[in-house]
């Protein structure tokens, strides 16, 4: 069990991170995951944006386009893996658009 409480900051930190990267900017789970390993300062959002940017280009547009149409509303899916031709099922993880605000 983890004591050391600058190691269950850093922990929460990296949590919060993945959480805002999948439900505000959809990027898939592994890629959150690995960008919080990699980054210096584990709760920074833009940061970690960047790296994705430089490390992950094809998978930063696609979660940009899931972005777009996550805010204009609709209810948009993000494919947790690379499409595999002998494996039918797919994890997918369900991104909600944002509640309609003074409606």
């Amino acid at each position: 069990m983890l004591t050391d409480p600058e190691q269950i900051d850093s922990y929460n930190k990296r949590q919060a991170t993945i959480k805002t990267l999948r439900e505000v900017y959809c990027y898939r789970l592994d890629h959150a995951k690995e960008v919080t390993s990699e980054i210096k300062v584990k709760d920074d959002v833009n940061e970690a944006l960047e790296w994705l940017k430089f490390h992950k280009e094809k998978d930063s547009i696609a979660a940009a386009k899931l972005k777009e149409q996550k805010d204009a509303g609709e209810e948009v899916d993000i494919q947790e893996e690379d499409p595999d031709p002998d494996d039918p099922e797919i994890q997918v993880y369900r991104c909600e658009p944002p509640p309609l605000r003074g409606f």
